[in-house]
C-alpha cells in the first residue's frame, strides 16, 4: 500500500510523503503506482523548476518527500496551488483504489 501523508500549518500545505508500493500489479504494470509517482514528482518539479522555489526533497525507491518546513510564508503560499492539486488528485485516486493507497492530512503545530 502507499501511504501519502500531508503536512499542514495554518491551512497551508507544507510538505508531504509518498511512501510504500500500491502492489496493485507487477513491478513496471501498476498503474496505480505509476500515477502517484507520476503526480508527486511533477509537483516536486513545479515547484522547483517553475516557480522556483527550493525546497527539501527526498527520493528513494518507493518514496519521495518535499518540505517547504523551512521557507518562508510568501514561499509556501505560492507553491500551495500545485500541492493542493497534488492532494485532490491523490485523493481521487484513494476513492477508486481506497485498497492501494490511504490519505492522511497531519496538522502540525
Amino acid at each position: 500500500m502507499i501511504r501519502c501523508d500531508f503536512f499542514t500549518k495554518n491551512n497551508l500545505i507544507v510538505g508531504y510523503i509518498i511512501d510504500g508500493h500500491a502492489g496493485y500489479a507487477e513491478h513496471g504494470e501498476d498503474i496505480v503506482c505509476s500515477a502517484v509517482s507520476v503526480l508527486a514528482q511533477s509537483i516536486a518539479n513545479g515547484i522547483s523548476e517553475v516557480i522556483k522555489i527550493e525546497s527539501i526533497i527526498e527520493v528513494e525507491d518507493g518514496f519521495l518527500s518535499l518540505s517547504l518546513r523551512r521557507n518562508s510564508i510568501e514561499e509556501i503560499k505560492q507553491c500551495q496551488v500545485l500541492l493542493e492539486t497534488l492532494m485532490i488528485n491523490i485523493r481521487d485516486l484513494e476513492k477508486s483504489y481506497g485498497d492501494f493507497i490511504k490519505v492522511v492530512v497531519k496538522e502540525e503545530v
